[in-house]
């Protein structure tokens, strides 16, 4: 306390033109040191600035899990249960697409098996022996949300789905995602398997950080095809994509789907160069909560 009377009064001296010396010797006698979070201020020179509510009115909805975040400087704008652990559906291929971006070529040539023809849900309809670039199988993975693609992907990458699985639950050890196991690459129900809103908030904002993850979730229709030339049409579940029902543009991300998991959805939203993700997590109506979110988001924050 004497030292920083001292250090105030040298400072006053500094100021009439006297003492400089004197304060650089004391400080270098005692080691006066700023501190780390005075450093951090200092020389980090990327400032976002932080969205303030404007009333504190917030939209009733019927998800049992919600929660909106603003991406630059992970701020909630609303929070609803964000914390319980609930069944994930297709949020997991969110996870599945990470690995497989940062880890193959898009151009890798991947031979689908009898395993990812057997898998159940939402499918391409691939055939066992069939040859399939990871790129497909990529968009085949997010838009349309297909199982067989999921399969195929963590069975090239890894050898196996289980193999596969492990490396998921790593990465998301790696990203801080505590309260979240997988089970499988594709969502599908599965005993064990959970996540919370906050999670799939955090794993969405380090996805859209890759490119190419940002490039096919932005991606509406897209023409599937396979080595031999057999082609499909397929479109994007999301379907706040590429409509004005939002004030905000809509740039992705993901829909889920199922028995114990209910309807999910992940948006990402941009309005006069703010983004936020939305989760919505159990939702009677996954489309229209979410849009009622991020509509209330910009209406009611200020940067």
């Amino acid at each position: 306390m004497y030292l920083r009377l001292l250090l105030i009064f040298l400072v006053i001296l500094e100021q009439l033109g006297w003492g400089t010396s004197w304060q650089t010797k004391i400080e270098a006698k005692f080691q006066v040191q700023k501190s780390p979070f005075e450093t951090q201020k200092e020389t980090n020179l990327e400032i976002h600035p932080l969205p303030y509510p404007k009333t504190s009115i917030k939209p009733q909805i019927s998800s049992e899990a919600a929660l909106v975040m603003d991406l630059e400087t992970a701020k909630i704008l609303y929070q609803k249960n964000i914390t319980k652990k609930m069944a994930p559906a297709s949020l997991v291929k969110i996870m599945t697409a990470i690995l497989i971006l940062e880890n193959n070529d898009l151009q890798d040539k991947v031979v689908i098996s009898q395993n990812a023809v057997r898998t159940e849900g939402n499918k391409l309809e691939l055939k066992a022996g069939e040859v399939v670039r990871v790129e497909n199988l990529l968009y085949g993975l997010l838009l349309p949300s297909s199982n067989d693609a999921a399969v195929a992907l963590a069975e090239y990458h890894s050898g196996s789905v289980s193999k596969f699985t492990d490396e998921m639950n790593k990465k998301a050890s790696q990203l801080g995602l505590k309260n979240t196991y997988f089970k499988n690459p594709s969502g599908l129900d599965e005993e064990g398997a959970y996540t919370t809103a906050w999670d799939i908030a955090l794993l969405a904002k380090y996805a859209i950080g890759n490119p190419t993850f940002s490039k096919i979730i932005q991606t509406k229709n897209y023409t599937f095809k396979t080595e031999a030339g057999r082609s499909k049409e397929v479109k994007n579940t999301n379907l706040l994509l590429g409509t004005s029902q939002t004030k905000a543009k809509i740039l992705g991300i993901k829909t889920g789907q199922t028995i114990n998991a209910g309807d999910c959805l992940v948006t990402l939203a941009e309005e006069r160069n703010h983004r936020v993700i939305c989760v919505v997590l159990k939702s009677q109506n996954r489309f229209q909560e979410s849009r009622d979110l991020i509509n209330w988001t910009f209406n009611n924050h200020t940067w």
